[in-house]
């Protein structure tokens, strides 16, 4: 004979694991809600550093979240002197445009 709490487990879907993709997307999504403010046509690295959201002040953090927007489409990289993108990875000075 089943226990009560195997008939009630029977039929519920798997618990969902806490973190995951949300855990990874939330530092782009801090930075779109900044850039929702930000008035000049163009943000760099070292803007997002100074002026953005506190989670972002360090610049791997800041590149990692621009990145992430830049993939869905958020942000639009600009070539600047002493940028260079090598395997989707950005180094040097860094700047983007804002659709």
């Amino acid at each position: 004979m089943a226990t009560l709490f195997e008939r009630l487990g029977k039929g519920r879907p798997p618990p969902v694991e806490s973190g995951g993709v949300a855990r990874k997307l939330l530092p782009a999504q801090k930075l779109l809600d900044w850039l929702q403010h930000w008035t000049k046509p163009t943000v760099s690295a070292r803007d997002i550093c100074i002026y953005g959201p506190n989670s972002l002040r360090d610049r791997r953090s800041a590149i990692d979240a621009a990145e992430i927007l830049v993939k869905t489409g958020w942000l639009i990289p600009t070539k600047r002197a002493g940028t260079t993108c090598t395997n989707g990875k950005f180094f040097g000075s860094l700047s983007f445009t804002q659709l």
